[in-house]
């Protein structure tokens, strides 16, 4: 009698995960599904993989306002075709 909850993020690689977790489940499993957006990732861009020292000479420029004493910078500072804290 108890339900399943499944909250999954809009990523296309954690969409493909649900839907390989839920063909593994009975079908006599009741289950709730909702996509949750807040559960997003911020994307790397330039950056993805990258130690900071890397970071650091890949774009030193970037890489200082990503470590700035000013929150506001830190917040606002998209990663190389990537995205912001914002």
């Amino acid at each position: 009698g108890r339900k399943l909850r499944v909250y999954y993020s809009p990523h296309l690689r954690i969409v493909q995960s649900k839907d390989g977790f839920l063909k593994g489940l009975q079908e006599s499993c009741p289950t709730e599904i909702q996509e949750e957006p807040l559960l997003k990732e911020r994307e790397h861009g330039d950056f993805h993989g990258l130690d900071t020292e890397a970071q650091k000479a890949k774009n030193p420029d970037v890489f200082a306002k990503l470590h700035s004493i000013h929150l506001l910078d830190r917040y606002r500072t998209k990663m190389p075709n990537g995205e912001s804290i914002e």
